[in-house]
């Protein structure tokens, strides 16, 4: 939306009411954001953002994404929803992360089939945060292979973590089947 001309006395600055009206903040304000579009703010973003982001920066937010994405984390098994399936496609030397409360003397059976090598754990949450944070941990129950099943009763009432890791350098779909039974 463009000013419209008006006559001499506008432009020479004269003191009428629409000139006033033109000059004050608050129809300058009405009029830039008529002029707002979607592409002009994406364009005036994008070139903000590579003025202001270093490409270390942009590299360090794209690994965090990338993590964060691999380690989501899925609904969780229990007695009351006691089968859960997924078909992830795992990344090369990354992991997929599965929830499940178990009370004591529940059976949790995992069972993982993958074309390459997988490793599956059974981690309690204690232990689980000392494995995301890089430290030595323990888990309950584990197995290496292409086609795996792994059953664990539980000794005590907890929330426990499934670790399905991809072993190889190849990105294979895995196939996992949670079930809690009493």
């Amino acid at each position: 939306m463009d000013l419209p001309c008006y006559d001499s006395d506008l432009r020479r600055g004269s003191n009428s009411l629409l000139h006033n009206r033109v000059r004050s903040p608050d129809y300058r304000l009405r009029l830039s954001r008529s002029r707002i579009t979607s592409s002009t703010v994406q364009a005036d973003s994008v070139s903000l953002a590579a003025a202001e982001v270093t490409t270390e920066q942009i590299m360090s937010l794209t690994k965090l994404a990338k993590a964060a994405a691999r380690a989501e984390t899925k609904p969780t098994v229990t007695v009351d929803s006691p089968e859960f399936e997924d078909a992830p496609v795992i990344e090369s030397q990354s992991f997929k992360v599965y929830n499940a409360y178990l009370s004591k003397g529940d059976i949790l059976t995992i069972e993982a089939g993958a074309d390459d090598w997988i490793r599956v754990e059974l981690v309690s949450l204690t232990e689980s945060a000392k494995l995301e944070a890089g430290k030595k941990y323990e888990w309950e129950r584990g197995k290496e292979g292409k086609n795996l099943t792994v059953e664990y009763e539980a000794r005590r009432n907890g929330n426990w973590k499934i670790y399905i890791f991809n072993l190889a350098k190849t990105q294979p779909e895995v196939g996992v089947t949670l079930t809690v039974e009493q």
